[in-house]
């Protein structure tokens, strides 16, 4: 990854940052970080689990790349992603580019973006897997009203049917699909005209996926279990936060207030950077469970600190000359640590 892309996209990380903490403002954030006190330690360290599993399965996805980053490097990739998605408006992607283009400094372009795309979809299949936990808990843990049930079982049938849809487009050849589809649509047949010409490069990935899904259904299998991991232990926030203030909620509902709180940010996507849906959505969700408004808006304010704090701790390591640099030195770590050799930082290795 050259050092310049780096620091354009740090610069832009860091400007959006800025703009975050401005919007909430100085006083307001030192006081929620008072009154969230010690809450904020454990909810923070959970990501830490998070993103462990997070990292492992992407790095299942690498296993037979010759050279892929090691285990921190790759931890440290992961995190500055999933740091630059939070704070991409809109629709929580920007981190997938910067992971590819960190990436391709081992694997090589394609082959990285490739990954990346394949990573992607694993992602939003747990994403799917978190929801219908998230409404079955609810059949345990809401009120069995019939308005209640009713929402539950076609939500269920949607997400169902979109996990259909997402497998489907998989095996068929997602990107070249998506192509297609934005030169059929009225006012994005430019940006399609564009991208015509990366149209084989398109089918060489839609090729390295097909390839990835029925050549190694279980190494899929494991990166999708490990994801899935992941998923349960990120919503064990609401339950150190819940306890943290001396409500004992039990995992259900935890697991309720994590998954459909995901599920609401979700269908109001096109709210800037999640503000106003998130509260919103945790407040419903709450008072569904008996408990108070303001303990929801309590549980979404600690919640938004910890995702400044790993905002934060993704720009820092981004800011850092990774190991992807290190080639520079003339001399490469041990084999799975480093990028192939191939000349100043930044050029692509060689051909895939």
């Amino acid at each position: 990854m050259s050092r310049r892309l780096r620091l354009g996209l740090l610069a832009a990380g860091v400007a959006v940052y800025a703009l975050i903490l401005w919007t909430v403002g100085l006083d307001t954030l030192i006081a929620n970080l008072r009154e969230a006190g010690w809450t904020l330690l454990p909810v923070g360290g959970v990501y830490v689990v998070v993103y462990a599993f997070y990292n492992a399965a992407w790095m299942v996805l690498l296993l037979d790349e010759p050279r892929r980053p090691g285990f921190w490097a790759s931890f440290a990739i992961t995190t500055s992603a999933f740091g630059i998605n939070y704070i991409t408006p809109i629709v929580n992607a920007g981190g997938e580019p910067y992971r590819a283009a960190a990436t391709a400094a081992w694997t090589g372009t394609r082959r990285a973006t490739g990954a990346t795309v394949l990573y992607y979809l694993l992602h939003a299949l747990s994403s799917l897997a978190l929801w219908l936990a998230a409404l079955g808990a609810g059949l345990l843990v809401l009120p069995r009203t019939t308005w209640h049930l009713s929402a539950i079982v076609i939500l269920a049938l949607a997400i169902i049917g979109l996990a259909a849809m997402v497998l489907s487009a998989h095996r068929r050849g997602l990107l070249e699909a998506l192509l297609n589809l934005v030169n059929r649509l009225p006012g994005l047949r430019r940006l399609g005209g564009m991208l015509e010409s990366r149209r084989e490069s398109l089918i060489e990935m839609d090729g390295q996926i097909r390839q990835f899904w029925h050549q190694h259904p279980g190494r899929f299998a494991s990166a999708f279990l490990l994801e899935c991991a992941g998923r349960g232990v990120q919503v064990l926030e609401f339950w150190l936060i819940c306890r943290g203030v001396g409500v004992p909620i039990s995992y259900a509902e935890a697991l309720c207030m994590g998954g459909l709180a995901a599920l609401a940010l979700n269908i109001f996507f096109f709210m800037p950077f999640e503000l106003g849906s998130k509260e919103g959505s945790l407040i419903g969700i709450f008072l569904a469970l008996g408990y108070s408004a303001p303990l929801a808006i309590y549980a979404s304010v600690v919640s938004r600190l910890r995702e400044l704090t790993w905002i934060g701790i993704g720009l820092v390591l981004m800011s850092r000359r990774g190991p992807e640099l290190k080639s520079t030195t003339g001399v490469l770590p041990a084999r799975g640590n480093a990028p192939p050799a191939g000349g100043r930082t930044g050029e692509n290795p060689a051909p895939d």
